[in-house]
């Protein structure tokens, strides 16, 4: 397996043994912002000022929403097919 990480760290690119390869993106934050697979699947999250993910959408349409309460604890999820 083939990995680059960037100055922090973070792993932003790597690639299995079949050639297949996936990107990442982070923000000042080090969370994991921006995916993409090899076969095109890419996904974007947003995180609010204390490292909770609260939105993250798919190329595919979907799309889920977070919420915590004031110990970070997940109090409501939806997504584009309906409440988890």
């Amino acid at each position: 397996m083939n990995e680059e990480h960037d100055d922090r760290g973070n792993l932003i690119y790597w690639e299995t043994a079949n050639g297949h390869g996936y990107w990442h993106e982070y923000d000042k934050n080090n969370n994991e912002i921006y995916i993409r697979h090899y076969d095109g699947f890419e996904h974007w999250r947003k995180f609010d000022e204390r490292n909770n993910k609260i939105y993250c959408k798919y190329n595919n349409g979907e799309e889920e929403w977070k919420e915590y309460d004031k110990n970070n604890n997940e109090i409501y999820c939806k997504n584009t097919r309906g409440y988890r």
